[in-house]
């Protein structure tokens, strides 16, 4: 980390709030489903794409 050290005093506020941070049940909610809910967002915003542009059909074995 770049900047003056810290003083002892912004050492404890920092120390306080990452403890707090650490037991945010609430947040860790959010952070752990926000990639589940970017993931959706995503498929709807390629759902139009998809439909208009089908995956070519498989190659048969032995063909």
């Amino acid at each position: 980390m770049e900047g003056p050290a810290l003083s002892p005093r912004e050492r404890q506020l920092l120390d306080e709030i990452e403890a707090d941070l650490r037991t945010d049940t609430v947040l860790d909610t959010e952070l752990s489903t926000m990639r589940i809910i970017h993931l959706r967002r995503l498929l709807h915003l390629f759902a139009p794409w998809r439909h208009q542009h089908p995956r070519p059909p498989e190659p048969e074995n032995g063909s």
